[in-house]
């Protein structure tokens, strides 16, 4: 079984990034976690029938421990730093303004080039458009067409 220590909420990142990977997480069930638990360390940490109490469909509370026992949000976030993948997730303050303000706003977006690039794209961008790729959504910035 895993074990949590005690982070600081700084460090929230990684329980969304592995939370993401989990199929059947999407933003409904992150804003579920949330209000159950204040934060994603607790939900992570949390055993499956106080997933499922806090509105996880039993399937993909069973998926989301089966995940936890095999894999470390350290380890997952480290694929992604060895990948040079930066990832935000809705709450941060550098998540992109324009890009929260859409209908299905991705719960976590990974860039491959710095935070300010992305901050400075969003500021000039007019809209916004998202994708279905899988699992996760693929965002694009882009001018009026």
């Amino acid at each position: 079984m895993f074990e949590c220590a005690i982070i600081p909420r700084m460090e929230d990142i990684k329980y969304w990034v592995a939370f993401h990977r989990v199929s059947g997480i999407g933003p409904a069930t992150f804003t579920k976690l949330e209000a159950r638990f204040g934060d994603l360390e607790s939900a992570w940490c949390a055993p499956v029938s106080d997933l499922i109490a806090a509105g996880v469909r039993p399937k993909v509370a069973a998926e989301s421990d089966r995940f936890r026992d095999n894999n470390e949000p350290d380890e997952v976030m480290g694929t992604l730093d060895r990948l040079d993948i930066q990832a935000l997730h809705l709450r941060h303050p550098d998540y992109p303004a324009r890009l929260a303000e859409t209908p299905m706003t991705p719960s976590v977006i990974y860039l491959r080039s710095n935070t300010g690039m992305l901050l400075q794209a969003d500021e000039q961008a007019s809209f916004l458009r998202s994708r279905k790729s899988g699992r996760h959504h693929s965002v694009r910035a882009g001018p009026w067409h």
